[in-house]
């Protein structure tokens, strides 16, 4: 009589954690034809990496000649920051190293202290995220709170010569300059 068996397959895509997907899912496609556009959509602070299986990176994604039924999961990873800190001119020392850097998206940072960092006539000063010191300032111990970016620390420099300074006088007149501490 001429007609022929049409196979349906069906295609299903899920979203891993991290994610979630627009499209239709699933979707009833008929043998050899195409199916329709479906995206991966990583949530705030998560990249999409890839589709599983096959390791597609297509996002939209959009399947075709469709011979068998078919899930594909979108894999997503959480974004990743580093935290560097910088002498800003130190004349000694090393910066310190975070040990703990990178860190996942909204991970809180403890600051670290000076290490061995030194800068002949200045005392050091905290942090900032400006070299300048016209960015946040982070003493050593306080936190950066919901990291979601790369930051650099630099180092802040107080001039040791604007401290407040304390004058002795003596019984002969002498007079004696020091740091007040």
């Amino acid at each position: 009589n001429g007609s022929q068996l049409v196979t349906n397959y069906t295609l299903t895509y899920v979203a891993g954690s991290g994610g979630s997907i627009t499209g239709t899912s699933p979707q009833t496609i008929a043998q050899g034809n195409s199916g329709t556009a479906v995206t991966a959509v990583p949530n705030q602070g998560y990249s999409f990496v890839n589709w599983t299986p096959g390791n597609s990176t297509a996002n939209p994604r959009t399947d075709t000649n469709i011979q068998a039924n078919a899930t594909y999961t979108a894999n997503f990873a959480i974004n990743t920051y580093t935290v560097t800190y910088d002498g800003n001119g130190n004349t000694g020392g090393t910066v310190p190293v975070d040990p703990n850097s990178p860190y996942n998206y909204g991970s809180n940072v403890t600051v670290l202290g000076q290490g061995t960092l030194d800068l002949t006539g200045f005392s050091f000063d905290g942090w900032n995220t400006s070299a300048n010191g016209a960015g946040t300032a982070y003493a050593a111990g306080s936190t950066i709170n919901n990291l979601t970016e790369n930051t650099t620390l630099y180092a802040q420099w107080l001039d040791t010569s604007l401290l407040p300074q304390t004058i002795t006088f003596n019984a002969l007149g002498d007079v004696t300059y020091g740091e007040v501490s």
